[in-house]
Protein backbone atom coordinates (compact mmCIF):
# COMPACT_ATOMS: atom_id res chain seq x y z
CA UNK A 1 0.00 0.00 0.00
CA UNK A 2 1.43 3.35 -1.04
CA UNK A 3 1.44 6.40 1.23
CA UNK A 4 -1.40 8.87 0.99
CA UNK A 5 -1.05 11.50 -1.74
CA UNK A 6 -1.65 14.23 0.84
CA UNK A 7 -1.02 14.24 4.58
CA UNK A 8 -4.07 12.65 6.25
CA UNK A 9 -6.07 14.98 8.47
CA UNK A 10 -7.73 12.28 10.57
CA UNK A 11 -6.74 8.89 11.97
CA UNK A 12 -9.22 7.01 9.78
CA UNK A 13 -7.30 8.07 6.66
CA UNK A 14 -3.80 7.11 7.83
CA UNK A 15 -2.19 4.27 5.89
CA UNK A 16 0.68 2.15 7.26
CA UNK A 17 3.03 3.76 4.71
CA UNK A 18 2.18 7.23 6.10
CA UNK A 19 3.80 6.43 9.45
CA UNK A 20 7.38 7.73 9.61
CA UNK A 21 8.24 7.44 13.31
CA UNK A 22 7.63 4.93 16.08
CA UNK A 23 7.92 5.94 19.73
CA UNK A 24 7.29 4.37 23.12
CA UNK A 25 6.70 5.34 26.73
CA UNK A 26 6.12 2.89 29.54
CA UNK A 27 7.60 0.54 32.10
CA UNK A 28 9.75 -2.60 32.13
CA UNK A 29 7.64 -4.28 29.42
CA UNK A 30 8.23 -1.45 26.96
CA UNK A 31 11.90 -1.27 27.97
CA UNK A 32 12.33 -5.00 27.29
CA UNK A 33 13.49 -5.82 30.82
CA UNK A 34 14.63 -9.44 30.74
CA UNK A 35 13.41 -10.08 27.19
CA UNK A 36 16.50 -12.19 26.48
CA UNK A 37 16.21 -14.17 29.73
CA UNK A 38 18.56 -11.96 31.77
CA UNK A 39 16.35 -9.88 34.09
CA UNK A 40 19.05 -7.26 34.65
CA UNK A 41 19.13 -6.17 30.98
CA UNK A 42 16.86 -3.81 29.06
CA UNK A 43 16.54 -5.51 25.66
CA UNK A 44 14.83 -2.66 23.84
CA UNK A 45 15.44 -4.15 20.42
CA UNK A 46 13.17 -7.09 21.29
CA UNK A 47 10.09 -5.21 22.55
CA UNK A 48 6.72 -5.51 20.84
CA UNK A 49 6.32 -1.71 20.75
CA UNK A 50 9.74 -0.63 19.49
CA UNK A 51 11.87 -3.68 18.72
CA UNK A 52 14.00 -3.60 15.60
CA UNK A 53 16.68 -6.23 16.29
CA UNK A 54 15.24 -9.05 14.21
CA UNK A 55 13.20 -9.10 11.01
CA UNK A 56 9.47 -9.73 10.84
CA UNK A 57 10.03 -13.37 9.89
CA UNK A 58 11.79 -13.89 13.25
CA UNK A 59 10.10 -11.42 15.60
CA UNK A 60 6.72 -9.71 15.28
CA UNK A 61 6.92 -6.10 16.44
CA UNK A 62 5.07 -2.94 15.46
CA UNK A 63 8.14 -1.46 13.71
CA UNK A 64 8.80 -4.71 11.86
CA UNK A 65 5.25 -4.67 10.51
CA UNK A 66 5.35 -0.97 9.57
CA UNK A 67 8.75 -1.19 7.88
CA UNK A 68 7.15 -3.45 5.26
CA UNK A 69 5.17 -0.37 4.16
CA UNK A 70 7.79 2.34 4.79
CA UNK A 71 11.43 1.28 4.58
CA UNK A 72 12.47 4.69 5.96
CA UNK A 73 10.66 4.12 9.27
CA UNK A 74 12.62 5.54 12.20
CA UNK A 75 12.52 5.32 15.99
CA UNK A 76 12.73 1.59 16.62
CA UNK A 77 15.18 0.40 19.27
CA UNK A 78 18.23 -1.77 18.57
CA UNK A 79 20.20 -3.68 21.17
CA UNK A 80 20.46 -3.58 24.93
CA UNK A 81 20.62 -0.46 27.08
CA UNK A 82 18.79 2.28 28.99
CA UNK A 83 16.43 4.92 27.67
CA UNK A 84 19.15 7.58 27.62
CA UNK A 85 21.44 5.62 25.27
CA UNK A 86 20.47 7.10 21.90
CA UNK A 87 22.21 4.40 19.84
CA UNK A 88 20.06 1.74 21.55
CA UNK A 89 16.79 3.33 22.64
CA UNK A 90 16.21 5.90 19.91
CA UNK A 91 12.58 6.93 20.51
CA UNK A 92 11.83 4.41 23.26
CA UNK A 93 11.81 6.34 26.53
CA UNK A 94 10.30 3.57 28.68
CA UNK A 95 11.84 3.16 32.14
CA UNK A 96 11.60 -0.08 34.16
CA UNK A 97 9.60 0.29 37.38
CA UNK A 98 7.83 3.47 36.32
CA UNK A 99 4.10 4.04 36.72
CA UNK A 100 1.48 6.08 34.87
CA UNK A 101 2.32 9.10 37.03
CA UNK A 102 5.84 9.02 35.52
CA UNK A 103 4.71 9.21 31.90
CA UNK A 104 4.87 13.00 31.81
CA UNK A 105 8.63 12.95 32.48
CA UNK A 106 9.05 10.28 29.81
CA UNK A 107 7.06 12.39 27.35
CA UNK A 108 9.31 15.38 28.05
CA UNK A 109 12.37 13.18 27.51
CA UNK A 110 10.90 11.96 24.23
CA UNK A 111 10.25 15.52 23.01
CA UNK A 112 13.80 16.44 24.01
CA UNK A 113 15.17 13.47 22.04
CA UNK A 114 13.16 14.55 18.99
CA UNK A 115 14.54 18.10 19.26
CA UNK A 116 18.12 16.99 19.97
CA UNK A 117 18.42 14.46 17.15
CA UNK A 118 16.70 16.23 14.25
CA UNK A 119 19.45 15.07 11.88
CA UNK A 120 18.33 11.48 12.40
CA UNK A 121 14.67 12.06 11.60
CA UNK A 122 13.18 11.20 8.20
Amino acid sequence: MAPSKTVPTNAHSVRPADIKLTMALGDSLSAGQGANGNMSLQCRGLTWEEGGDLGLDQHITIPNILIKYNTNLFGQSHGIGPQNDWQVAYLNQAVPGQKAVDLRAQAYALVNALKTHTESMP
